[in-house]
């Protein structure tokens, strides 16, 4: 610590010195020196991140002359901050604030309406209703995976060699948290989140996480947890998407499978999904056969075989491998349903002799249709 006081007296406007005379404070205990440190560190750096001290005092000045209500989010970061500075407790990057962090500037906001007037002001009754911040993170579908996504994302960011290089501990911690993480995954989830990693699963978009996760998990019979991640998803990409009804569809199949029958509200939901599907398709938004697809299998959900049969042989032409496969398996059980027999054993001999690899489950298609 002295060695780092003298350096900071031989080059007062070194703003790296200073943030290390900050840490070694921090870590001696002393919150309220390292804060003075830290807040020099930053009002000398030639990049500072956030507002120096001359911005935030302007900001407070303005306020004042003004007459506004100010909430202090700054101040109030850096008081309930450990080590003096605004950490990782309430920040993922340099201005990025963490799920905590939001939770407690909302809550700051909100305590700062009281002195408003007028309809706007908040009365102790109102501020009870504030809940704490699990509730709103549970609320907001918060989960493990997309806390890895968080994660993984800052570990590359803060990967890039200049980042990295004047960064170094939040390359560390990040790295450490993505270890910790995958550590806990099964080999599937681990697998499937590594390829979430690559361009592959994406097609110009950005998949969810959490939907690729509860696939596996609904293959391995996690049908409760397959079922609120898919919701998740659903939540996570905009509507009037293939993605969007794939995972309505799936979020509702999952529940149909818990429940035995799906509700008259999921049967709504099913047919709001249809007809963005059908928006979709009528003009001229699907190339990959997706929204076909899963058109045929939310009428599926809603028990109208008939109607799902052109939608499903729509989008056949457009699927290859496991996705042909499955797409055959819902069309023959709504031939079945709709009684065409006929059509359902010309669909399964098809497969059994140009599938290839896929030829045995034709043959149980075609035995499930003969009974």
């Amino acid at each position: 610590m002295n060695l780092l006081r003298q350096a900071v007296q031989l080059a007062p406007r070194h703003a790296r010195a200073r943030f290390l005379l900050g840490q070694v404070l921090a870590r001696a205990k002393q919150p309220e020196l390292a804060r003075v440190s830290f807040l020099e560190a930053r009002d000398l750096d030639t990049m500072p991140w956030r507002p120096i001290s001359l911005t935030e005092q302007a900001i407070r000045n303005t306020a004042l002359v003004k007459g506004a209500v100010f909430c202090d989010v700054a101040e109030i970061f850096r008081k309930g901050s450990p080590d003096g500075a605004t950490g990782w407790e309430l920040l993922d990057d340099h201005v990025h604030l963490s799920l905590s962090g939001q939770a407690r500037a909302a809550r700051s906001m909100v305590g700062a309406m009281v002195n408003l007037a007028g309809p706007l002001q908040l009365g102790p009754d109102q501020l009870a209703l504030v809940q704490e911040d699990q509730a709103y993170a549970d609320g907001l579908g918060t989960n493990r995976y997309d806390d890895y996504r968080v994660n993984h994302t800052l570990r590359v960011l803060f990967g890039v060699p200049f980042m990295k290089k004047t960064n170094e501990q939040a390359f560390d911690v990040y790295s450490e948290l993505c270890r910790t993480s995958e550590a806990e995954m099964s080999p599937s989830v681990l697998a499937v989140a590594r390829e979430w990693q690559t361009f592959k699963p994406h097609a110009g978009g950005l998949r969810p996480l959490t939907g690729m996760v509860a696939r596996i998990l609904l293959r391995e019979g996690q049908t409760e947890e397959a079922l609120k991640l898919y919701e998740i998803a659903a939540s996570q990409v905009p509507d009037y998407t293939s993605w969007f009804l794939e995972y309505v569809y799936f979020a509702l199949a999952c529940r149909q499978k818990i429940d035995g029958q799906l509700a008259p509200e999921d049967l709504k939901i099913a047919a709001d999904a249809i007809a963005q599907g059908k928006f979709l398709l009528a003009n001229g938004y699907s190339e990959s056969g997706l929204t076909e697809r899963y058109v045929g299998r939310l009428h599926q959900l809603r028990a109208e075989w008939a109607e799902a049969i052109p939608f499903l042989l729509a989008a056949r032409p457009k699927m290859q491998a496991e996705d042909l496969v499955a797409t055959d398996q819902a069309l023959v059980l709504s031939y079945l349903q709709n009684g065409q027999k006929k059509e359902a054993l010309a669909l399964a001999d098809d497969g059994i002799k140009n599938s290839g690899q896929f030829a045995d489950i034709y043959r149980r298609l075609r035995a499930e249709a003969e009974k």
